[in-house]
């Protein structure tokens, strides 16, 4: 077919030429040509053939929704720097370079340059008129923190070139984080990747995070404003840095409070409190500054509440497999919690078994109990995580329990019906009224 006959058979399609039958279409006294098929002729009683299809170009469906403009924050443009500023940084950028492949840092000047150099990549990522820069502009920061320090032969002298930087990195990226989305984006993901010292076994060194970039995240955390999808990128960062650095008991102390403090909010999107949940997991603490096991109170409150939904309870369930426990902490309440959790999903799961959100439940419960890996650990280093691996547990209770919920997760996998046998058994080992209304039982171990 002809580009032409195409383009009209899809105007007409869409109503814009009128659809008449071909008849119709011929010249006025036009002879059928011969050979050509006869029309067939209706048979008595016959419906009428169906006419051409009439579309109403003018009038929209019923259930058309309008696109919603963008929100405010992706259209905030507010470039840090004019363009003859960073046409003046451009223009000395090569000496920035020098500085960062010699390692030279510790002289007034230099320290000026390297400031200048992080300065001009960042403020490209505030600018809404030039997109296609941002990528370049935050991988050209990477490659620069990545490079610095790299040639000093001595590790110590590796690790201050590379504090130094990073510092001044944290300073100018908690710019951005009232700026547009993209940029404040790109600002916590570049928070989240720094790292003090990379791995180098011919220095004896190890990845080591750069913790002070967790302040600037947890400040991302606390605003109320900020948006959720910057939030979820926030706690990944947090997560990160607990997982490959040191930090002191104040930084682990004000995570978890941020952490206790956002998830106390039941209208967080459930994405956001999923995150939040799995967080607490890698805070290396068990008791608060009052003394108080906050982080597992916070997720048996989760647990036992109905109106979060399944999967950030489960994922609640799999933290309380992995914190650290305190004496004071009554681990029979936190099974209880547990184990009427699962068997009310269980229960629900009987009657919707083919919902797709079962398998992330019964996931997560699985890992409540079992070790995903070798590098699943829980949070104090001590064992694999998991009920299973906790001493501070009743095993045969436990015990009880783990095998009914891989009873009911393979089913989940498999596609198959919740086995009713399972069902019956996990309501039986419920204790109804533990915890009352939704509260943990938390108090002295006997």
């Amino acid at each position: 077919m002809s580009k032409t006959l195409t383009v009209l058979a899809f105007v007409a399609a869409f109503g814009l030429l009128p659809c008449e039958p071909a008849a119709a279409q011929r010249t006025p006294g036009a002879k059928k040509k011969s050979g050509s098929t006869p029309q067939a002729t209706a048979k008595p009683g016959a419906p009428a053939p169906a006419g051409p299809m009439q579309i109403d170009s003018e009038t929209l469906p019923k259930d058309f929704e309008p696109p919603q403009a963008p929100p405010e924050v992706m259209q905030i443009n507010r470039p840090l720097l004019t363009q003859a500023q960073l046409d003046a940084l451009k223009r000395v950028d090569s000496k920035f370079n020098a500085a960062v492949t010699k390692s030279q840092w510790k002289d007034a000047q230099s320290q000026e340059l390297i400031r200048g150099g992080i300065q001009y990549r960042l403020a490209r990522l505030t600018n809404l008129d030039n997109r296609e820069d941002w990528m370049k502009a935050r991988d050209e920061l990477m490659r620069s923190i990545n490079g610095m320090g790299k040639l000093s032969p001595n590790a110590d002298d590796t690790k201050k070139a590379r504090e130094f930087m990073l510092a001044e990195v944290v300073k100018q990226c908690a710019l951005l984080l009232d700026n547009n989305f993209y940029a404040r984006l790109h600002a916590v993901f570049i928070l989240s990747e720094l790292n003090l010292t990379d791995e180098d076994p011919k220095k004896n060194l190890k990845t080591e995070a750069f913790v002070p970039a967790v302040e600037p995240l947890l400040t991302v955390l606390k605003d109320p404003n900020q948006p959720e999808a910057i939030k979820v990128l926030a706690i990944r960062g947090v997560v990160r840095i607990l997982s490959n650095s040191s930090p002191d008991v104040k930084t682990k102390q004000k995570v978890a409070a941020v952490l206790v403090s956002e998830l106390a909010n039941e209208k967080a999107h459930p994405w956001y409190q999923r995150r939040l949940a799995y967080a607490m997991a890698f805070v290396d603490i068990s008791v608060d500054l009052n003394r108080k096991p906050v982080l597992v109170e916070t997720l048996q409150k989760v647990v036992a509440d109905p109106k979060r939904d399944w999967v950030t309870r489960a994922e609640a369930c799999r933290s309380l497999g992995r914190v650290a426990y305190d004496p004071s902490v009554d681990t029979r309440a936190v099974l209880t919690t547990i184990t009427n959790f699962v068997a009310e999903a269980a229960t629900a799961a009987s009657t919707s078994a083919k919902n797709p959100h079962w398998k992330s439940v019964f996931g997560r419960l699985y890992l409540t109990f079992k070790e995903q890996d070798a590098g699943d650990r829980d949070v104090e280093k001590k064992g694999p995580g998991g009920l299973l691996n906790r001493p501070q547990f009743n095993q045969p209770e436990v015990k009880k329990v783990y095998p009914l919920v891989v009873d009911v997760f393979n089913a989940t996998i498999a596609g198959a019906p919740i086995p009713a046998e399972a069902v019956k058994a996990l309501q039986a080992l419920q204790k109804p009224g533990a915890p009352p209304n939704g509260q943990p039982v938390v108090g002295a171990a006997q």
